[in-house]
């Protein structure tokens, strides 16, 4: 592919998805800003005289994780944006009228997919680093991979989203589809674990941490496999579409 080529395709991409990709920065930023104030509460404002450990655990859980995961968001922002303009008539014929082979759509679309996969990573860290300095905890190897676990997991439901929205050419149907096998796998997961009883362990964030970050081995296998079935379902799903 020559050079000129992959800068349009990569101009084309995240020009389709340029209104998610704004709409998910300021996610991010409003939860980055939400989170601190919270954190800066705990030690200087009115949140300092909360009593209750459990209480005080659960809010900054929610505070260190939502911006975390917001900020693998930009991954989806792809999908919303450039997915499903790009299943648009105007754009098909686009594709059906160039000479550029499918294979080139699918590289610079997943290129640009592991570059925002490492920009979340990297925002999501350097939120983190800064939380955790405020709330007086360390950056361990349990926090890192619990990152790189939830971030691998997003990764795998874009990539199937991004796949099904192409197979339906709608993003509703490809999420509802997506949403009734997470529902089923969820509920057969809840009916065949015994319920358990007992309080919230004493400190949460780390709990949570150490149990995500012990998925990280199998996360690493599914998300490497399923990048690459992306890649070739992307190719494939093209090629049918030129026929």
């Amino acid at each position: 592919m020559r050079a000129s080529t992959w800068k349009a395709l990569l101009w084309r991409e995240q020009s389709l998805a340029k209104k998610q990709m704004l709409i998910n920065t300021v996610l991010f930023a409003a939860g980055v800003l939400l989170g601190l104030l919270v954190l800066l509460s705990f030690r200087i404002g009115n949140l300092r005289s909360l009593e209750e450990p459990e209480m005080r655990g659960m809010i900054e859980a929610m505070v260190l994780f939502y911006p975390s995961i917001a900020a693998l968001g930009y991954l989806f922002a792809l999908v919303e944006g450039a997915a499903v303009k790009d299943e648009g008539i105007g754009w098909r014929r686009f594709r059906r009228t160039t000479p550029i082979p499918p294979v080139c759509y699918a590289l610079v679309n997943y290129s640009l997919l592991l570059f925002w996969f490492v920009v979340g990573i990297l925002l999501s860290l350097c939120y983190l680093a800064v939380t955790f300095l405020l709330s007086g905890r360390t950056m361990d190897a349990n926090v890192l991979g619990g990152v790189a676990t939830v971030a691998i997991v997003i990764l795998v439901f874009t990539v199937v989203l991004q796949l099904l929205t192409m197979l339906y050419h709608s993003l509703d149907k490809a999420g509802f589809t997506l949403m009734a096998v997470f529902g089923g796998c969820w509920v057969y997961f809840v009916s065949t674990t015994p319920p358990t009883e007992g309080d919230l362990p004493a400190d949460l964030v780390g709990y949570v941490f150490d149990k995500i970050a012990g998925f990280l081995p199998v996360a690493a296998v599914i998300g490497i496999v399923t990048y690459a079935a992306g890649f070739l379902g992307m190719t494939l799903l093209l090629q049918r579409r030129e026929k």
